[in-house]
């Protein structure tokens, strides 16, 4: 059992008023940077992660298609017509 005046045994509401807390607009960047640092790392970490694991993929099978395939578009190749006939330019001889 947690001893009576410990910090878990403090109730939720108090007799005692509610303290400001110093925040971004009051003059304490702290826990701003902080954010910005856990901000930033995660950035870090899913760029790191997502740069493994397509590593791994091109190098068990390459990710991109043959320079013709590429020079031609993927629409024929893979869907089997051009995308968007109907702005398809036709030349006049």
């Amino acid at each position: 059992m947690v001893p009576a005046g410990t910090a878990w045994a403090q109730p939720l509401t108090s007799d005692m008023p509610a303290r400001a807390l110093p925040d971004l607009l009051h003059g304490d960047i702290r826990q701003f940077l902080c954010q910005l640092g856990g901000a930033t790392l995660c950035a870090l970490w899913a760029f790191g992660a997502t740069y493994a694991v397509f590593f791994v993929v091109n190098k068990v099978e390459s990710i991109r298609v043959a320079p013709e395939v590429e020079h031609e578009g993927l629409d024929v190749p893979e869907f089997g017509m051009h995308a968007y006939p109907e702005d398809a330019v036709v030349t006049m001889e």
